[in-house]
């Protein structure tokens, strides 16, 4: 009877218009906050504006899942456990909280630890991590799986979740209950395995291009083929026209990766030692897993500090000053211009860490550094106050210098003052007068990496002007000028009476 291996079309032509260049990028998503101390503004017109990073004080929980080839070295695994040995100690130190879960795949995903809590689980995720697991390399499983145990934990953010993926990505099994695809060799041998890739391209060498590789796997795929008449496998004389084991593994894990990227994981390919020795032999599965990283030098110390840090020394916030068109005046638009300004003092300023304030100090003309410098006479944070605006922002501003990481548990807060320089005289309640055009954070990575801008939200102000008493010019002082005569007047009759008495 004629066989046919149908694979899900549909589902495999949507994924291939998908760019497989979107490996490796990822979306930041910065925890912050921007708000004002008040309201309405003083009698000065004045009001204090806070920028946070990150945005409160909650305890931030981050979720790790390790998805480990079954034949990691214990080398290796050994820098898996010291990394999570360093995060339990920092998180003892802190309010946040790390749950690590892990994943090892042979020929199917095997969970051998959920996601537990380093601080009170740490044993049992380092036996999990050192479990003895053989047979198979499905890597497609072991992702899926991982991705699903971040899936489902829903009370963790998707931008404090982190994926890390381990392997060699020698690989040719797929699909979360095992699938391969066996191919005729030319001594007639029928089987699946690594080896599929050489009988195929001859030759065990990567790609040139990965991307336009999975590319033309994916349109194999999509095609609904018949496997050598009535044999369930691929010809020798037709492999070069169907996608074998290996190409189809490789595409299905490339594209489980990139579903955790597109969920907003912070996804990490690591291309390990492992204690098979066959990496030198396929050289097509280290070069995917490089692939993957997108040319990001991964170590366990970058994520580490991804993991504690909300972002690394070298980020900057920009923040536009508050001028604007239009205002509401007792609930109606007003086409008129404000403006708020600056104030460009060091008493107007405040910075704090984890609660603890550092000391501010002028180094010039609208200038300011915050805490103590380092040997090179670095300082942790600076601020630089452009009145005039620069040749690359011409509106008012200043830039918030940070040159020291961010710990997501210590919450570094700066406060500053803006005054209202042209209030209103007419009777009315002002409101929706913005402190700044915009407030951006340009985020720096652990790596170096520099992430898109991301917008502060842009507190609101308002405030009143009481209505004036036309009929007398001194104003709301006029009855207590009337209630201070009545007194003087019943003053005087007192003494007259008591005059008059004596006399009598």
């Amino acid at each position: 009877m004629h066989r046919k291996i149908t694979f899900a079309v549909l589902t495999v032509l949507l994924l291939i218009v998908l760019p497989f260049s979107a490996l490796g990028k990822q979306d930041w998503s910065i925890s912050k906050s921007k708000t004002a101390d008040r309201e309405f503004l003083d009698e000065d017109y004045r009001a204090k504006v806070t920028l946070s990073l990150p945005a409160g004080e909650e305890v931030l929980v981050s979720d790790i899942v390790f998805v480990l080839d079954k034949s990691t070295s214990a080398d290796v695994e050994e820098e898996i456990i010291n990394l999570l040995a360093s995060l339990k100690e920092h998180v003892e130190d802190t309010d946040a909280k790390v749950k690590a879960g892990v994943v090892i795949f042979n020929k199917q995903a095997n969970v051998t630890c959920e996601l537990t809590d380093i601080e009170t689980g740490y044993e049992a995720i380092a036996e999990g991590i050192r479990a003895d697991i053989s047979s198979g390399t499905n890597t497609h499983a072991g992702l899926l799986a991982g991705k699903k145990m971040l899936d489902e934990d829903a009370e963790v953010s998707s931008e404090r979740k982190y994926l890390i993926f381990i392997s060699d990505a020698i690989t040719y099994i797929f699909n979360e209950n095992p699938t391969a695809i066996p191919s005729q060799f030319e001594e007639n041998a029928v089987f699946a395995g690594p080896d599929a890739w050489a009988n195929k391209y001859e030759n065990n060498n990567p790609p040139a291009d990965w991307d336009a590789y999975l590319a033309a796997a994916g349109e194999q795929i999509a095609q609904e083929v018949s496997y050598g008449g009535q044999e369930p496998f691929i010809p020798y004389n037709e492999r070069m026209e169907h996608a074998m084991s290996v190409d189809r593994a490789l595409y299905e894990t490339a594209q489980a990766y990139k579903s955790a990227q597109q969920a907003g994981y912070n996804c990490y390919a690591l291309t390990a030692d492992t204690t098979s020795g066959t990496a030198s032999q396929y050289l097509w599965g280290p070069s995917f897993m490089e692939y993957l990283a997108q040319g990001r030098e991964v170590s366990f110390d970058g994520i580490y500090r991804d993991v504690i840090y909300l972002l690394d020394a070298g980020s900057t916030v920009i923040d536009i000053i508050g001028q604007g068109e239009s205002f509401e005046k007792d609930g109606s638009l007003m086409e008129e211009a404000y403006d708020f300004r600056f104030i460009s003092s060091a008493e107007e300023l405040k910075l704090t860490v984890g609660g603890e304030e550092y000391a501010t100090v002028a180094l010039g003309p609208n200038e300011y550094a915050f805490g103590q410098p380092n040997q090179e006479e670095i300082y942790p944070f600076v601020l630089k106050y452009y009145p005039e605006g620069t040749s690359t922002e011409p509106r008012e501003h200043f830039v918030w210098e940070i040159n020291v990481p961010v710990d997501i548990a210590r919450r570094v807060s700066l406060t500053y003052t803006v005054e209202l320089t042209n209030p209103q005289t007419e009777q009315g309640l002002y409101t929706k007068l913005y402190t700044n055009e915009e407030a951006v954070v340009y985020p720096v990575d652990s790596y170096g990496n520099k992430g898109e801008g991301e917008y502060f939200e842009r507190p609101a102000l308002a405030y009143k002007v009481q209505p004036k008493d036309d009929e007398h010019p001194t104003g709301d002082i006029a009855p207590a000028i009337f209630a201070g005569g009545l007194a003087l007047c019943a003053a005087a009759a007192v003494i007259i009476r008591a005059v008059k008495t004596r006399r009598e």
